[in-house]
């Protein structure tokens, strides 16, 4: 008998029976005739396999687990599918342009914000204005420095430097 017959004999893909017939599961052929089979060896083999795999427990569990791997994977798949469909998913790429452009801008804010400080305290004493400016300036250089540190990793962690910063006696400094 030659692979294809055994295949639809077993129920099994052509890879698998070579699988089989390279374990050593169905004996190769001993005659001459190169693909041929003996059916009794095939089907003695095939069947001893079947037990051993049955009483190991391995057999069942196997297909078990593989159908639910794959079960697994397609549904995930088709979960992506439906989150880009919705509009729930983007490309990286668009990700990154979005953020690049937001970040330009605040970045354009921030260093506005020293002149807009010193312009709406103008009636105060200039040291305190002074002082006010470069307040604002020092924090401005420190917000812009985090941010250019920033990466995909950053975002996921807490921003505990952030939330133990406390005032650097900058009153002290007049």
């Amino acid at each position: 008998m030659d692979v294809g017959f055994l295949c639809q004999l077993f129920g099994l893909q052509s890879r698998r029976v070579y699988q089989l017939i390279e374990s050593g599961v169905i004996p190769r052929p001993k005659s001459q005739k190169r693909g041929k089979y003996r059916l009794t060896d095939a089907i003695t083999g095939y069947i001893r396999f079947l037990q051993e795999s049955t009483r190991s427990g391995k057999a069942g569990d196997t297909l078990n687990a593989e159908r639910a791997r794959l079960a697994k994977g397609q549904a995930d798949r088709v979960e992506l599918q439906n989150a880009v469909t919705r509009g729930e998913l983007l490309p990286s790429r668009v990700i990154e342009e979005v953020v690049a452009k937001i970040a330009a801008e605040a970045a354009l804010k921030l260093e506005a914000l020293p002149v807009l400080v010193k312009r709406r305290l103008s009636g105060v004493d200039p040291k305190v204005v002074t002082l006010a400016a470069r307040v604002v300036e020092d924090e401005t250089v420190k917000v812009r420095a985090r941010v250019a540190e920033m990466s995909i990793s950053v975002l996921d962690e807490t921003d505990e430097a952030e939330e133990s910063d406390n005032d650097e006696g900058y009153a002290n400094d007049q």
